[in-house]
């Protein structure tokens, strides 16, 4: 057992040093789980051409339909001009160097559609021209994102998130479970974040690092004409962004078809900016734009594969059944963060360990320590952070979109993610939790 924990400390040490070098996440998975296995004692058949090829397959299959469709809508509202002309109209309410601020707003209400894969692309779209019109580093896109959407929009109460739902089913528990601790740590959260990207930016500026992305969005052309397309008026380039909403929400439509619904809407509407020619190009540019972080994402996936193979993950399976005596509450939560960190993500952590966290739950519920509300925010808060570890599938699925790298993106990243709302949820969620204020 010690062994395996060895085993899969260095293995997480490797996937994070070699892509900071440049390392893609295809190898870098394969990699890690053959160390694992190494150190582990499985064999090369069980770990990585079963478990680690089916955890990658499965991931591929559950995920390639809403990459390819959340890539064709980012391609063809970028093309026709509707994401600059939202874009514009934040500007108009919120200056543009308060970028953060409108990037955390856009995902906000994005991610609050239901939009996962969608929300991420459709804000870093937005936001290339947010930050070109504030010249600050397409850099801190990636921070932006996950500072909303694996944050609040992960762990706030009445938020439709695939976290809340876990524990929802889990505990029996509506999506105002501890309503004041989650709401309180949410804004907090949320304040922290955006001062921290806000003053990332402008040090950046003043340090002469600035936007350089104009090849992002000059590449969205497929043609020259592109660049010569006249701009949507506001309502018509936020219809796509409507038509995914209302599809995704009211009549339930996965998010895929909703997406490609947002798409064909996009295209409809600016049918004639572009040649049916052209439209054809782009929408073609755009599903092969989907492949790389698709590959990216299940490679990740891959390696939780192979950790639930591992004498470490039988033996966390078996022991901690009961908390050992400690207080179920800050076990619970220190064990779903474990896991968690293990497998990479936040619900597939809270999905490891929920089971084997039942009884103690359970008792402590009877006996009227704890109640299941003051359990499931606590617990999403605490798993929330861990999904922004560099072994996280949509991490590096989302540089391989925004086109950056650790080294240039993932230090803003880390402390939106992970530093900032862990701190509240030691500061804030735990202490209120522990004092009844739930």
């Amino acid at each position: 057992m010690v062994l395996s924990l060895i085993g899969i400390v260095i293995a997480m040490v490797f996937v994070v040093v070699s892509m900071f070098k440049g390392l893609k996440p295809l190898l870098a998975g394969v990699i890690c789980s053959f160390i694992i296995c190494i150190f582990c004692g499985v064999g090369y058949e069980e770990g990585i051409a079963t478990e680690y090829a089916e955890s990658f397959a499965t991931s591929v299959r559950q995920n390639l339909m809403t990459f390819l469709s959340c890539s064709v809508l980012s391609k063809v509202m970028l093309n026709t001009k509707c994401a600059k002309v939202i874009a514009d109209g934040i500007s108009r309410v919120i200056n543009p160097k308060h970028a953060p601020i409108s990037l955390f707003l856009i995902c906000f209400v994005l991610r609050l559609g239901g939009m996962s894969v969608g929300a991420y692309m459709m804000t870093f779209a937005i936001g290339l021209y947010i930050c070109k019109k504030a010249d600050y580093s397409e850099d801190i896109l990636l921070a932006c994102v996950v500072g909303c959407c694996y944050t609040v929009a992960t762990f706030a109460p009445m938020f439709p998130s695939p976290t809340n739902a876990l524990l929802q089913n889990a505990f029996g528990t509506s999506s105002t479970a501890g309503m004041l601790s989650g709401m309180v740590t949410s804004v907090v959260c949320a304040v922290l974040i955006l001062v921290y990207q806000e003053w990332t930016c402008r040090r950046w500026k003043k340090r002469g690092r600035t936007f350089k992305a104009d090849y992002m969005i000059a590449r969205t052309s497929s043609s020259e004409a592109n660049a010569d397309a006249k701009e949507p008026n506001f309502v018509i380039a936020i219809i796509p962004v409507i038509v995914v909403f209302v599809f995704y929400n009211v009549f339930a439509m996965s998010a895929s078809a909703a997406m490609f619904l947002g798409a064909f809407a996009c295209i409809i509407l600016n049918f004639r900016v572009f040649t049916a020619k052209q439209w054809l190009a782009d929408v073609t540019k755009g599903a092969y734009e989907g492949i790389t972080p698709i590959v990216a994402l299940a490679a990740m996936a891959g390696i939780g594969g192979a950790i639930t193979v591992s004498p470490l993950y039988t033996w966390l399976g078996t022991a901690i059944g009961g908390t050992g005596g400690m207080d179920p509450l800050i076990a619970s939560a220190g064990i779903a963060s474990l896991f968690a960190a293990l497998l990479g993500s936040a619900n597939a952590g809270i999905s490891a360990c929920t089971e084997i966290l039942m009884p103690a739950i359970n008792a402590s519920v009877a006996a009227g320590q704890y109640s299941f509300e003051a359990f499931h925010r606590l617990i999403a808060c605490a798993a929330a952070p861990w999904s922004a570890l560099p072994h996280n599938g949509a991490i590096n699925s989302m540089m391989a979109m925004f086109d950056t790298d650790f080294k240039r993106s993932y230090t803003p990243t880390i402390i939106s993610g992970f530093v900032i709302p862990l701190a509240c949820t030691i500061c804030i969620t735990l202490p209120m939790t522990l004092m009844g204020l739930v």
